[in-house]
């Protein structure tokens, strides 16, 4: 039985029955009981289903970590080194950071420049 999927599935039930949630993610109320009690589990598409339907905030990435698609660790290691010359720029920018030429790297230090600089002048107009 894995305790984290079956505490998300039921987070991403919300206040809803088991059968309505079943219904509105278009799954088999059995197959979501299997789930739960640790009997079936439930392969990417099942989460995807219920990942599109989840109340409070559950994701279909949480859902695949908990049932042991992703390796976390795996994906952190992957992810998230970010080499330091471009250790500021926010994380939504990064996926694919591998592919970066160092021109590509310029360029977006430069595109950050101007933001700060923009922003730094609008700060002292509005004092």
């Amino acid at each position: 039985m894995n305790k984290e999927l079956n505490i998300l599935i039921k987070k991403a039930q919300g206040e809803r029955t088991q059968n309505a949630f079943a219904l509105n993610c278009g799954i088999n109320s059995a197959s979501i009981t299997r789930i739960l009690n640790g009997e079936n589990t439930p392969k990417p598409d099942i989460l995807k289903k219920i990942a599109a339907h989840a109340h409070n905030n559950v994701s279909y990435t949480d859902l695949m970590i908990a049932a042991g698609f992703i390796d976390l660790k795996e994906m952190e290691e992957h992810y998230f080194t970010i080499p330091e010359e471009v250790n500021n720029i926010p994380i939504a920018f990064t996926d694919g950071l591998d592919d970066l030429t160092q021109e590509d790297i310029d360029l977006i230090k430069d595109y950050i420049a101007l933001i700060k600089e923009r922003r730094n002048k609008k700060n002292s107009e509005e004092e």
